[in-house]
């Protein structure tokens, strides 16, 4: 692949800045995908939004022309995924066929020189609430050691990519198979690779609702470490239970010299600011910011100071948005040591940027605020617009910034604080995705187009400063075990299947050390199944919606994996028998649970929700989806009993008492319940009493059908779902009919989607926010 590399001009300026020397490079093709210009994610190689290019231009014109200083621009790259850049390819997340029934989500390639498309990956929104202006948020992560692609669509698809052809190396459905939260917002989080390792995060709702299994069964914002090669497990850890929003800061990885550790920093959706191990997830530090999630990216100095900030209540007292300063080169709760914190400032979407000792922060209605880094004293203030969503980049002493309502700002730093050297408006173009630079040229996304600027002869050059003084010296690595890893960490295995483990070892920094050998190793499981002393598990023969824990000893270091074991079809559910929700269920327990109606037992989705001990029940999470088995199950029929009581009614045993009307909000609306098949969900709908049909519920064009359909409280419904794959497309159908009654021989709702989910777990949808609903006889079968 065409990149670039650096070559040192004979006569090299030199020049002195604050005990750092400055050298202008140039730069020349070469066929190495590793360089400096390059610009592999969002944030940049050294995750701060500055690029050390120098000669960019300080002035365009968006309608092109001779001089105008427009490359190109490309409208079929626009939206608000920030793109990315390696050698000579340019990657993005784009919205696919845009307001069509067949509208999807993809990863665009395109040539960085001219913006012509190469290839383009295309997956299905499914499963999902965000609507199609909010497709394309997360943005794609190159990495510059394979040229491997990365990205996370909106729907919790998560994909690997060949960069030069767009070959699919492997993927992962993160809300079927692990439980990610997609939402109406739209918010999705942006891959971070460290070492061998794609990380991902996401508020997660996965299985196991107890400490033995971890909670996952309770919602937390998770991060997922998966092997970059091939996308297995390597760990999964969360914040505090039951965040207040999902959110997308980025993590910046970087090193705390002061701890001699690597760390992750980002904002959660706990509303605080952690550092975790990279490596093992594990917590270095935390800091409550606010009582809503974090979006920002904090920005982390290489001696540890953290910046960053919020736009929604804080903490403490009754004021909104907040910019803090801390040193992260702390462990446990950081509570109370701020370098210094201000209030009332409010930068909730756009991450910081800092400039020598100056941090500069956009607020969400784009007024820039200029603060000594060191002291907090505020340097200047200046309205730049109404609205900011993207973040600035800072290149060749210039700033470069766009307002979320297209006004397009180049500043210079200046001792007082910036002064404007070129403006425009980008009338009826919309801003989210940030500016970067590679290259000589710079790109920006806005809602109609993906802009290229630059001058056509531009030779790439580059400005590097050389500390002139040695760096301080690195501890010699602590060669002690501390933490244990058991990988893969979570396995779906059909009965009869065999896993084998392997064991990495981490020191008390969080540093691979090694794999154990297993004449080091001690293995033991906790439920069905047998696991060898080389780590080889075998699941039982017979083995039936079961988990087994694995847990391996070290010495005196523990550490464990999660396994679930899934039959083939058919399977049949009618809870009589069982004592709970069946535990390998993604996002069954805590939101489900078991009753007793008369002589039979029945599954509850719950109007309230439990959180964390002595706290009050929630509503977050009474509407969900829940997931029962594999991904690739195919050519299969789902059908269950369902009831929907109302909001005024009681279920007590095995009856429905009234409540007064009014005893409470919604006291006589009832809830929704539906069948998720390969991906498509059939489901009543109690507010509205219809029936609907549909893969991407917000979307009113995609693939559906609907109908009214009269929902009696008191009545026990049979809902039934098919889905046929026909080659290039697929047969969904749906049929209802009162318990008491015949089946009838049609079908309530049908259509033919062209451009198809083949595959997908079985799983239900329900809606409890205002009533609990009855569900049971679950049966689902093969074609």
């Amino acid at each position: 692949m065409l990149s670039l590399r650096m070559k040192i001009l004979p006569a090299m300026t030199k020049t002195f800045l604050g005990g750092h020397i400055v050298l202008l490079l140039v730069f020349c093709p070469t066929a190495n995908g590793n360089d400096r210009l390059d610009w592999p994610n969002w944030r940049g190689r050294q995750q701060n939004r500055i690029s050390a290019e120098t000669g960019l231009v300080d002035r365009w014109n968006p309608q092109g022309g001779v001089g105008s200083n427009l490359l190109w621009k490309n409208a079929e790259l626009a939206g608000r995924s920030t793109p990315v850049v390696l050698g000579d390819k340019l990657y993005t997340i784009v919205r696919d066929q845009p307001g069509t029934d067949v509208e999807g989500e993809k990863v665009a390639c395109a040539s960085a020189t001219t913006g012509e498309i190469l290839w383009e990956h295309r997956f299905n929104v499914y499963l999902s609430d965000v609507p199609d202006t909010r497709v394309g948020w997360s943005s794609c992560v190159v990495d510059p050691e394979t040229g491997n692609v990365y990205a996370l669509g909106v729907c919790g698809y998560f994909c690997c990519l060949n960069g030069e052809t767009g070959e699919l190396i492997w993927s992962r459905s993160l809300h079927e198979e692990f439980g990610l939260l997609s939402t109406y917002g739209g918010r999705t989080n942006i891959p971070k690779l460290y070492g061998d390792t794609v990380i991902i995060s996401a508020v997660v709702i996965g299985w196991g609702d107890t400490p033995q299994w971890g909670l996952l069964a309770k919602p937390a914002h998770r991060f997922l470490a998966f092997d970059k090669t091939d996308g297995e497990l390597r760990w999964l850890k969360g914040t505090r239970l039951i965040p207040y929003d999902t959110t997308y800061s980025t993590p910046t990885i970087t090193s705390l010299r002061g701890l001699g550790m690597d760390a992750m920093v980002f904002g959660s959706g706990d509303g605080q600011i952690w550092a975790l191990q990279p490596g093992t997830g594990l917590p270095i530090w935390w800091y409550p910011l606010s009582r809503r999630g974090l979006n920002i990216s904090p920005l982390v100095t290489s001696d540890g100071r953290v910046f960053s900030s919020h736009s929604e209540e804080n903490v403490v007292g009754n004021t909104m948005g907040s910019i803090v300063a801390l040193d992260g080169n702390q462990t446990g709760d950081l509570s109370g040591k701020e370098k210094w914190h201000h209030f009332e400032i409010m930068a909730g979407k756009s991450s910081p940027l800092m400039i020598g000792e100056r941090i500069y922060f956009v607020d969400d209605r784009a007024k820039l605020f200029i603060f000594d880094a060191k002291s907090g004293e505020l340097v200047q203030r200046k309205a730049l617009g109404t609205v900011m969503r993207s973040t600035p980049l800072f290149a060749d002493g210039k700033i470069y910034l766009c307002t979320n309502n297209g006004r397009w700002y180049i500043l210079e730093p200046t001792q007082k604080g910036v002064k404007v050297i070129h403006k425009l408006r980008l009338k009826g173009e919309a801003s989210d995705g940030s500016p970067i630079v590679s290259q000589g040229r710079i790109y920006f996304p806005t809602s109609e187009y993906l802009y290229c600027i630059g001058k056509p002869d531009q030779q790439p050059t580059s400005q590097v400063t050389v500390a002139s003084s040695a760096k301080p010296p690195i501890a010699a690595r602590d060669n002690q075990p501390a933490h244990l890893q058991v990988v893969p960490y979570d396995v779906l295995l059909k009965p009869g299947d065999q896993q084998t483990y392997r064991v990495r070892l981490y020191n008390s920094q969080g540093e691979y050390l090694r794999d154990a050998a297993t004449s080091e190793l001690a293995f033991s499981v906790d439920g069905p199944g047998q696991i060898g002393p080389d780590g080889s598990y075998a699941a039982p023969a017979d083995a039936s919606h079961q988990c087994s824990l694995i847990t391996c000893r070290f010495g005196e270091l523990e550490g464990t994996a999660r396994v679930r074991m899934v039959p083939p079809l058919p399977w049949s559910f009618d809870f009589d028998e069982l004592h709970d929700v069946p535990l390998t269920w993604v996002g069954g327990r805590v939101r489900y649970a078991l009753r007793d109606w008369g002589e039979q037992r029945v599954m509850v989705k719950r109007s309230e929700l439990p959180t964390r001990p002595g706290a009050p029940t929630t509503k977050l999470g009474t509407r969900s989806r829940m997931w029962m088995g594999p991904i690739d199950l195919s050519n299969y029929t789902i059908e269950a009993d369902v009831m929907l009581p109302t909001g005024g009614m009681e279920i007590s045993q095995g009856s429905l008492s009234t409540v007064s009307p009014g005893a409470a909000a919604g006291a006589t609306r009832q809830g929704d319940i539906g069948l998720i098949n390969s991906r498509y969900t059939f489901a009543l709908f109690g507010a509205s009493q219809e029936v609907r049909l549909y893969s991407w519920c917000t979307h009113d064009k995609r693939v559906q059908a609907a109908q009214a359909y009269e929902i009696n409280p008191d009545t026990w419904y049979r809902l039934k779902m098919q889905v046929k794959p026909r080659g290039d497309e697929a047969l969904v159908q749906g049929k209802v009919w009162p318990c008491d009654a015949e089946e009838p021989d049609g079908w309530t709702l049908t259509f033919v989607d062209p451009v198809p989910n083949l595959n997908g777990s079985p799983g239900l949808f329900g809606n409890a926010k205002d009533a609990e609903i009855l569900i049971d006889n679950i049966l689902v079968t093969p074609n």
